[in-house]
């Protein structure tokens, strides 16, 4: 179960939190709202739960994020893998990673993307924005995460070498360069551009040919 009570830092007192999530648990109803087209066609399962308590709902990220509300509090569970949400965007957002279903697409690409937001920063290749700037040098980034992972540079914090030649990687994002850097000793080119029949070794490549060689697209 994805519903958590937010407990304390003594053994006792977690004992006693954690019977509080069995009693909310148990007094979970079924809620029948045949009105929600959306939740009739997916056959989700509403709960709610009758209790005033501090629970945890698990979001898309997979952290969770506190609600205290008094009276009824909506649950929405995803019948895929049992996950919990506090509203059916964010189940449906979930469902979508179950069903590989892409509805937001590039216009100029055709590539498809799961969420409206993966979209934007995919667009972003197109228009060349870097609203995410770095405040101790003069380098943009299109994502806050990148712009993280350029800000562990600044304190030489490389803690993640390859092992065939030792060069070290920051933190953030640490798997994702490290295996782009290892496949320039594999040769493994997984990344082709969508106009042409060019492969690359990582994304940020095949973007910059795609916009060098087809017109900035």
């Amino acid at each position: 179960m994805c519903i958590e009570r937010d407990g304390n830092k003594a053994e006792a007192q977690n004992t006693m939190e954690n019977n509080k999530i069995k009693s909310i648990s148990d007094k979970f109803t079924r809620v029948d709202d045949s009105s929600n087209s959306e939740i009739a066609t997916h056959s989700l399962q509403l709960f709610s739960v009758p209790d005033a308590e501090m629970v945890s709902v698990v979001g898309t990220s997979g952290t969770h994020a506190q609600s205290q509300k008094t009276g009824m509090e909506k649950c929405f569970v995803c019948n895929f893998c049992g996950k919990v949400f506090s509203r059916t965007h964010y189940l449906h957002s979930n469902q979508r990673t179950h069903t590989g279903e892409k509805p937001f697409v590039c216009q100029t690409y055709g590539k498809r993307f799961t969420e409206q937001g993966h979209l934007m920063t995919h667009l972003r290749t197109h228009t060349g924005e870097k609203p995410c700037p770095c405040p101790k040098c003069e380098k943009k980034f299109r994502q806050k995460p990148h712009l993280e992972n350029h800000l562990l540079t600044h304190a030489g914090e490389k803690p993640f070498a390859c092992h065939i030649c030792r060069k070290g990687f920051a933190k953030q994002y640490k798997k994702i360069s490290l295996a782009c850097h290892l496949r320039t000793h594999t040769g493994q080119k997984p990344c082709k551009c969508q106009l042409c029949d060019m492969t690359f070794a990582n994304q940020s490549n095949c973007d910059e040919h795609c916009k060098r060689e087809h017109g900035g697209k």
